[in-house]
């Protein structure tokens, strides 16, 4: 689904225990005795980031956490660097994102392209990804990203998910 973290809770919440033990069942259905249980049963309280595609290249480096991405979405719109918006260039930017995403739009349509249409999309289109992650490893990020030579835009999400992490805390 395109459908946010918080948004697919609550539509649990609103399960009654014998739909939640059918999700259950459906989403092991073809787990092996041996096989590891799913990403998402390690998740114990995440933040659900909406990232770029470039950000979320420099975030996947940091592997101590447990990051879970959707699929890139076009309707989540795009990040636009301050560098090309200060320049006057965003208009142009625009165009080349609305071209990529017709493009991408056919290439989702026939069943050969299909797999390869994420290849068409720019760094600054976007996705949804849930990163959870311990103290110190927030910490560790922090330290790393937050500096002055990180990327404006990987800065700008570690800033706010340090913001938040210290709210919940």
């Amino acid at each position: 689904t395109n459908n946010n973290y918080f948004s697919c809770l609550n539509t649990c919440d609103l399960m009654g225990g014998a739909e939640k033990k059918e999700l259950i069942r459906v989403a092991r259905k073809y787990e092996k005795v041996h096989d590891p249980s799913l990403r998402e049963f390690e998740l114990r309280n995440p933040a659900e980031l909406l990232v770029s595609s470039s950000n979320f290249a420099q975030l996947k480096r940091h592997r101590m956490n447990t990051l879970i991405p959707q699929d890139y979405n076009p309707a989540l719109g795009n990040t636009i660097p301050p560098s090309i918006i200060r320049c006057g260039l965003d208009g142009e930017f625009v165009g080349i994102v609305e071209k990529t995403n017709a493009l991408y739009d056919k290439m989702l349509a026939g069943e050969d392209t299909r797999p390869a249409a994420n290849y068409i999309l720019t760094n600054s289109h976007r996705r949804l990804a849930l990163l959870d992650a311990n103290n110190r490893q927030i910490h560790a990020i922090g330290k790393e990203r937050k500096n002055l030579y990180a990327q404006w835009d990987i800065r700008n999400t570690v800033n706010e998910l340090v913001r938040l992490e210290q709210k919940r805390n």
